[in-house]
């Protein structure tokens, strides 16, 4: 382990510093142990693989490759009806926090944690639902799909 003299003087050498305390970052200031893989990767230069296209495109199944408009629209419209889903929900969630405050008992400080809790999850996977609406659009926008 070094300690913070020996790194400030390497530091020093290292980026030519002229006093003894160098104007580093702290997260450099302790370095961390790295894993053996990330040694192993850092060590070793990387060679990309020499596999032809032609063996991945044999190795995937070949009614994968079929396209199929219906499925594709299929696929569409459910990510539709889910994203519609979350939103209907969210319409609701005052109403049921009011209605489940009322059958736990539960005071103000209860129904503002379960108010926070079920917006923060609606937040969450409305995004993802938008994120992938925002894939699916830029797919069909690339005539990749």
């Amino acid at each position: 382990m070094w300690s913070l003299i020996d790194y400030t003087l390497y530091a020093d050498k290292k980026y030519g510093s002229c006093c003894r305390t160098s104007s580093m970052p702290l997260y450099q200031l302790f370095p961390l142990t790295s894993a053996p893989e990330y040694d192993d990767r850092r060590n070793n230069p990387f060679t990309p693989p020499t596999i032809p296209i032609s063996v991945l495109h044999a190795a995937v199944p070949k009614h994968l490759w079929r396209r199929s408009t219906a499925l594709s629209l299929f696929y569409v419209a459910r990510h539709v009806a889910v994203t519609c889903a979350f939103y209907a929900f969210a319409c609701k969630i005052d109403a049921y926090v009011a209605q489940a405050a009322v059958w736990w008992g539960a005071g103000v400080m209860g129904k503002t944690l379960l108010s926070w809790a079920l917006w923060t999850t609606y937040w969450v996977w409305q995004g993802i639902a938008f994120a992938g609406t925002w894939c699916l659009a830029h797919e069909v926008r690339s005539s990749l799909i």
